[in-house]
């Protein structure tokens, strides 16, 4: 080989090991460029919930556009970052409802337990209310169990309403009270009755992935069996 093939192959290595740097280089960019944009998502999370507010991923990544104009922020990874978060941190206080909005889309809505998703100022207001009598359920992540306000009403349960939880041969009874005792949950303001981890398990043993939930006939309880 004479000097000028070898020169020839030192040109393309060096450019190789150039291009080697600048992958990297680029990888640890966009690792930090990631970093700045969750600690961004984090901090706006942590203020929206300190105050209670409702929110969607779509309105932190437009808040987060307007206040950094010269940062590409991807509405995907602003998302991804939130539903972590909400698994992570905030979903002990918080959940998330598909909601209709008024544009026409679908969007989660991230509201506190007690707070109904429909306040969002883009939701659909709902202006009646269906009624079932039977239908099955899955536990949520946050291991509880959702008491539907479709399945409430059937009952004539509503926000602030007394219920007594008790449970017999393998099935959870709910059954209107006025009296409060260790028993009891309260129909939540959105119209749901949420039902704990403390309490599945106290009255199944085990905190099954499945539910169906249905109105007795003469509708004096709502009885809940695991699937």
């Amino acid at each position: 080989m004479d000097t000028n093939d070898v020169n020839d192959v030192n040109d393309v290595n060096d450019v190789n090991d150039v291009n080697d740097v600048n992958d990297v280089n680029d990888v640890n960019v966009n690792l930090i460029v990631i970093d700045i944009l969750k600690d961004k998502v984090v901090a706006m999370i942590s203020l929206i919930t300190h105050l209670g507010g409702v929110f969607t991923a779509f309105d932190i990544t437009k808040q987060l556009r307007i206040d950094n104009p010269t940062m590409k922020i991807s509405h995907y990874e602003v998302k991804e970052i939130v539903y972590k978060e909400w698994k992570n941190t905030f979903g002990d206080e918080y959940e998330r409802t598909l909601t209709e909005l008024t544009n026409g889309q679908h969007a989660y809505v991230y509201h506190p337990d007690n707070v109904s998703a429909q306040i969002h100022p883009l939701a659909v207001q709902q202006t009646t209310v269906t009624t079932v009598s039977n239908f099955d359920t899955d536990l949520t992540v946050e291991k509880r169990l959702n008491v539907s306000k479709e399945l409430l009403v059937s009952m004539s349960l509503t926000a602030g309403k007394l219920v007594e939880v008790s449970c017999s041969n393998g099935v959870m009874s709910l059954v209107e009270t006025t009296v409060p005792s260790d028993n009891t949950l309260i129909v939540n303001t959105d119209g749901r009755l949420r039902i704990g981890e403390k309490t599945l398990l106290e009255s199944f043993g085990q905190l099954p992935a499945k539910y169906n939930m249905s109105v007795s006939s003469d509708r004096s309880s709502i009885n809940i069996k695991p699937l």
